[in-house]
Parts: structure tokens; sequence; C-alpha cells
């Protein structure tokens, strides 16, 4: 009995770290404005404390803007830079192969 409690305490654990990890790393994308394509690169790391993340913007020669807010839940991505007032929301979804 012990052996099947700890076994599903190790499965749910792993679910759990799993989902933290998909997101911990770096993003890449672009950003169209008014015909113009911007690079712009999410570094998001893991704290004690939640995520933690810095913007890189390659075409203007910016690196590591820190952002206020980053979370990760329910498969979706929230980063806020609060001056200016940026904000991006993502979903993350899981592919088959």
């Amino acid at each position: 009995m012990k052996l099947r409690i700890l076994i599903v305490i190790l499965f749910l654990f792993s679910c759990f770290s799993i989902t933290a990890q998909e997101i911990v790393g770096q993003w890449n994308g672009a950003l169209k404005v008014q015909g113009t394509q911007l690079r712009l690169v999410f570094n998001i790391t893991k704290t004690d404390n939640g995520l933690n993340s810095t913007m890189d913007s390659p075409d203007q020669g910016a690196k590591g803007i820190p952002t206020s807010f980053t979370s990760f839940e329910n498969s979706i991505l929230k980063i806020t830079i609060a001056n200016p007032k940026i904000e991006y929301e993502g979903t993350l979804e899981k592919t088959i192969l």
C-alpha cells in the first residue's frame, strides 16, 4: 500500500515538474509593426519565487530588457513589461508525433 502511494505521489510530482520545465528557456518570435518585422526573444527562467523573464530585441540591439510579470498556468504564458506597457500572451500546445 505504501509503495502505491509513493508511486502516485512521484507520478503527480513528475507531471507538475514537466509543466514547469516546458516553458523555461529561450523563445523566439517576430513582431510585425507597420510593415516592419522585429525579432523578439524571451528568456524565461525558474526562480524560487516562480518564473522570471527578460526580453531581447536583436534588430534594435536591445538585450536583457527586464519584465515586470511572468506566469505560466494552464498552458498560457503571460509576460508584461510595465513601462512601456507591453503585454504578451501565448498558448503552448503539445504536438504528438
